[in-house]
């Protein structure tokens, strides 16, 4: 659910809650970020704008689903509420923003004539678009929409040159994928109304085991598969994914062990998908048009797994410019971070703290405008 790219101010129209009264007195010109020890500073009127802002897109896109108090609940599962992470991110990128700004011209980066009127036309069409209900809850000014807009076409622009100048490369040997087809029978259930997961009984694993046992004893996948009514799957893996199958299962012992084991791994190792290490390991001990036995991945399921290819060309091309894009995004990860080390970002936690997630935005029924992209 949480996202660090902020969603195009003009896509949407803001229809306030009739509910007014737990907005608090936000005093705008108050400092709430001093930068450099006094040198520059964020107002909390501009950055009480961005969150509320943030807040009317989550609630227009999850209210839906989580309701009016998602913000007091803890969806991250990181112990912290849903309106103290989308504060934390907001404040985030409204740092990233200003670096990016503050640094465009080692980039020869300003925008056209052209741009600075879309994004001035699009404040006022932000602010004549909505009630005035709604531009008194998201705490909206004409000078704060083009703020905004400005700080993030900034900011798209230099990521991109930033990207684009990044001396960066993918080895034959990195990129290279081998392919394989599998069946998979899982041995957990998924409520259908909450998505939880729990395990299936012994009786029932039971079952499922003796399905998977049938197809890596049948004469080829395919066959084994279709009279056990299952699918035959396929995918690519290489060193990258192996390595990062590994970390994942390491994490996941470490989790067990300490819920706060996330802040020891990458996110891209966190966030993996693909196949268990278990999985990835038998296959690489495999020759090509070999089915292994049945593989158990405890607390998931059965795998009967097959190699295919010991290099997958196209594979191979898809991922080298996966890696090439995730390094060039790296590139820029980094420079960031070393912006950030050499600026005093000094946030008045007691000023941030009157920004509330207190009333309800709702998606208006209909709208006139359409919107148009500022970039």
């Amino acid at each position: 659910m949480k996202s660090k790219k902020i969603l195009s101010v003009l896509a949407l129209a803001l229809t306030g809650a009739t509910v007014l009264s737990g907005c608090a007195y936000i005093p705008k010109s108050f400092k709430v970020v001093n930068i450099n020890d006094g040198q520059d500073s964020i107002s909390l009127g501009y950055a009480n704008f961005v969150a509320r802002y943030n807040q009317a897109l989550y609630d227009q896109f999850y209210g839906s689903y989580y309701g009016s108090s998602m913000w007091t609940q803890d969806l991250m599962g990181n112990g912290n509420t849903l309106e103290e992470d989308i504060k934390d991110q907001v404040m985030d990128d409204m740092e990233e923003a200003y670096l990016c700004a503050q640094h465009a011209s080692d980039y020869d980066i300003e925008l056209t004539d052209e741009e600075t009127s879309a994004i001035e036309e699009a404040a006022k069409n932000f602010i004549k678009n909505n009630s005035d209900d709604a531009i008194d809850q998201v705490g909206a000014t004409e000078e704060y929409v083009v703020t905004f807009l400005t700080n993030e076409t900034v900011k798209q622009k230099v990521k991109a040159q930033v990207e684009e100048s990044a001396d960066v490369t993918v080895s034959d040997e990195e990129a290279a994928q081998k392919s394989y087809s599998y069946v998979y029978f899982a041995t957990t259930k998924t409520d259908s109304t909450t998505y939880s997961q729990t395990d299936m009984t012994d009786e029932e694993k039971a079952a499922v085991l003796e399905q998977a046992t049938a197809v890596a004893s049948a004469s080829d996948l395919e066959s084994g598969a279709e009279a056990q009514s299952a699918s035959v799957s396929t995918g690519n893996y290489g060193q990258i994914e192996l390595q990062n199958a590994e970390k994942y299962k390491e994490y996941s012992a470490a989790l067990e062990e300490d819920s706060k084991a996330a802040d020891d791994y990458e996110d891209a190792v966190v966030n993996y998908s693909g196949l268990d290490y278990t999985v990835l390991q038998a296959l690489e001990g495999m020759s090509v048009g070999q089915t292994s036995d049945v593989i158990e991945v405890e607390g998931d399921g059965y795998y009967i797994v097959r190699l295919d290819s010991t290099f997958d060309e196209s594979a191979t091309e898809t991922e080298k410019q996966t890696l090439l894009t995730e390094r060039k995004e790296q590139a820029y990860d980094d420079l960031l971070k070393e912006w950030k080390d050499a600026t005093d970002w000094d946030i008045n936690k007691t000023y941030w703290g009157w920004v509330e997630f207190s009333d309800y935005f709702e998606k208006a029924e209909t709208t006139d405008s359409q919107g148009t992209d500022a970039e």
